[in-house]
């Protein structure tokens, strides 16, 4: 095999380069992110770099890094590069905060922290969001915003909305529900047209 295949090796379903090892995979996943990682988890050749260097860039002028803890040096945490001695997790592991973490891997093959965090509740969430606004709000308000955005309230109020179009936004708030909308012919040419679009690039798409 030659051209960009060879390149390219299959595991669990997946077309990973093959700077990226069985065992980094397995190790990956119980990589340890920190409270403040700011990670970038994306496809390749998506802007990855570009985003990680305005991060980067927006941290060194608040004074919240420098050049000794530039982790766009390595790259994504799955790979080793050719001139490094040790895949980037390994690196990134002994960094100080905050660290950027880049990374292509897919959802299953990702750090536990990134896929599975232990700390993404409601309440925990509206908090994040208002320090990213920079509003200042009394923690009565913040668990009242919290209790309002439930999913059940949340389509309780839009079920009533006065205009038309919103009041079929919110259904079940389940995953998988789509089985019950699509027939098994409908989603048979779904699948076609995605293999139409997608066959070859190693893309996979997880609907259940």
């Amino acid at each position: 095999m030659s051209g960009r295949h060879s390149m390219l090796w299959t595991h669990e379903g997946v077309s990973l380069s093959r700077v990226i090892t069985k065992e980094t995979l397995d190790a990956v996943l119980d990589f340890q992110i920190r409270d403040d990682d700011i990670v970038v988890a994306s496809f390749p050749k998506t802007g990855t770099n570009w985003l990680a260097e305005i991060a980067v860039k927006i941290l060194r002028a608040a004074g919240k890094t420098d050049k000794s803890v530039d982790s766009m040096e390595f790259g994504p945490m799955e790979m080793k590069r050719p001139t490094a001695t040790q895949p980037g997790y390994i690196t990134l592991a002994d960094m100080p905060s905050p660290r950027l973490v880049m990374t292509h891997l897919p959802v299953k093959f990702a750090p536990q922290g990134i896929s599975k965090p232990q700390n993404k509740d409601l309440l925990s969430a509206v908090k994040t969001i208002v320090a990213f606004l920079e509003v200042d709000l009394d923690e009565a308000t913040v668990k009242d915003i919290a209790e309002a955005s439930t999913f059940d309230n949340m389509k309780a109020g839009l079920d009533n909305s006065t205009i038309a179009e919103r009041r079929g936004i919110a259904r079940k708030g389940i995953i998988g529900d789509w089985k019950n909308t699509f027939s098994s012919e409908e989603s048979a040419a779904f699948d076609a047209w995605c293999e139409k679009k997608l066959g070859g690039t190693g893309l996979t798409f997880d609907f259940e």
